[in-house]
């Protein structure tokens, strides 16, 4: 994964809208999980792409509540 911005690309991978500067640790735990959701195999997500989903998700978790 080559990263330019972390920050930015942390805000993108959860979905937060553009323009979204620093979100509080309760918003992007709450995003967090929402993706993560969407992105398990167990509701509904791609078996194939899933492994890496989460662990960007994870990532870009981690770089945001740095």
């Amino acid at each position: 994964m080559s990263i330019g911005d972390p920050g930015a690309w942390a805000l993108e991978i959860l979905g937060f809208p553009p323009g979204t500067i620093k979100p509080s640790s309760s918003e992007v735990k709450a995003k967090y999980r929402a993706r993560l959701r969407e992105a398990h195999p167990d509701h509904g997500g791609d078996e194939v792409k899933a492994s890496t989903s989460i662990g960007d998700l994870g990532e870009a978790r981690k770089i945001l509540l740095r």
